[in-house]
């Protein structure tokens, strides 16, 4: 153990623009905004991860936001910088593996920023104990000076009232569907994450809305590491995803932000005491946006608001409230929320005979899923990945989802720890999360 603990080394992950990286590497950055590929030049460069002027990639970064963020419209510079901040954050804390017996990182980012004046010790304080509280790791962040970047192209965008997130979940969908009556003032914005599934999601979400009404403004942004993501479980991808729709807010002069989840998968109570602290997801707890309020009410821009508006429904209410009973044709509810992503555990369909693609049915995201549609006196259509799976699948699939102890003699367990999946077929332990 003392070994385990004597490797969890403080790694540093710096975030910059190019020419930032040009003036601390000269030979790394090309200035097409591509890295050179030399085996001694990546080595140097990471874990220095460089954010393009322009969208797309650099050796550890694939962005859809170029440095200036144009595309996000004229943003305040602290949201900008906000953006900045949080990319690198997530950046680390999915590149930097979890030690397996202390279950903690020291993690240390320096990000580069255009007004390192406005972030304050207390505010960075405030942001390292907020990414604490969703990653459960001890985070410091250091801001370094870099010069504004001009801006590369005029955008003729129209001002909205509303950003409202869409992860690719049900939850999202239900927010998305009742609130497509204000669609011509509102602005949906999706993360484009690794997985296939999510995306695939927030297609046919897209496509949706845009069938119904031709009001709908839908932006969809990629930001995400291209070197090896060592940690499985994306505690702060929410955070980005806020951190991207505050500036995208505040370039299209919107004065509220909806991330819509129901009330009991927000508070997400762990359901035993293993499951304590960051091992349960805290992505929409109301005290992760009354922490993150806080923050966004002390930088310089237009204020903004942030919140769940439907905090105070459980998922069948939502369920209940957004989807028509029964209706055919291209405006089918029931068959558009079927193909919506909840599952915590859709590694489990990379299991032989499994599909990747495919909510698993058994974890507790899934039953409370399920549960809800059923609430809702809703028919749920979706497809689930244990009723595709059967003998030696299925049987790995309840091992890895924690539904069956793996085979084998097994020590006795006190009785208020969980089973934990076979490392072999699931991977290491991860929390209990939705994409609701």
């Amino acid at each position: 153990m003392v070994q385990e603990l004597g490797e969890q080394l403080t790694p540093e992950y710096v975030i910059a623009s190019l020419a930032a990286a040009r003036q601390a590497c000269p030979d790394v950055a090309e200035p097409a905004g591509q890295v050179l590929a030399r085996p001694a030049v990546l080595e140097r460069l990471e874990p220095f991860h460089v954010w393009p002027y322009e969208p797309g990639r650099t050796a550890g970064l694939r962005t859809d936001i170029s440095w200036s963020m144009d595309e996000l419209g004229p943003a305040e510079p602290a949201t900008k910088d906000f953006l900045r901040i949080v990319g690198g954050a997530y950046l680390a804390d999915r590149t930097v593996s979890r030690p397996r017996l202390a279950m903690r990182r020291d993690l240390h980012v320096i990000i580069h920023v255009e007004n390192p004046d406005v972030w304050t010790e207390e505010l960075l304080n405030q942001l390292a104990d907020l990414l604490h509280w969703l990653t459960g790791d001890t985070w410091r962040i250091t801001t370094l000076a870099t010069p504004p970047t001009p801006s590369q192209r005029s955008l003729d965008l129209v001002p909205v009232q509303t950003i409202s997130l869409v992860s690719g979940g049900l939850d999202s969908l239900c927010g998305a569907l009742l609130h497509l009556g204000d669609a011509a003032t509102t602005l949906f914005l999706g993360h484009r994450d690794t997985s296939t599934a999510v995306s695939r999601a927030q297609t046919t979400i897209e496509d949706a809305l845009r069938h119904r009404t031709s009001d709908v403004t839908y932006l969809r942004l990629a930001f995400r590491p291209l070197t090896a993501r060592r940690e499985p479980t994306p505690r702060s991808r929410s955070l980005l995803f806020m951190a991207m729709a505050t500036a995208v807010a505040s370039g299209h002069k919107a004065t509220r932000i909806l991330v819509p989840e129901n009330g009991f998968t927000s508070i997400n109570r762990p359901l035993e005491p293993s499951r304590g602290g960051s091992l349960t997801t805290r992505s929409t707890h109301p005290w992760t946006f009354y922490t993150l309020q806080r923050l966004l009410d002390a930088l310089p821009f237009d204020g903004v608001t942030i919140s769940n508006p439907y905090a105070a429904m459980t998922k069948g209410d939502l369920v209940a409230a957004a989807l028509a009973p029964a209706s055919d044709g291209p405006d089918d509810d029931l068959g558009l929320a079927a193909a919506t992503v909840s599952c915590a555990k859709l590694n489990a369909g990379r299991l032989p005979g499994g599909n990747a693609n495919l909510n698993c049915g058994l974890c507790i995201a899934c039953l409370v899923r399920r549960s809800a549609f059923a609430g809702a006196q809703r028919q749920d259509r979706t497809r689930y990945l244990i009723d595709t799976v059967t003998g030696v699948a299925l049987e790995k699939l309840r091992i890895c989802v924690g539904t069956t102890s793996p085979p084998g003699p097994t020590p006795p367990r006190p009785a208020s720890t969980s089973t934990v999946s076979s490392p072999r077929d699931c991977g290491r332990r991860t929390p209990t999360s939705t994409r609701s």
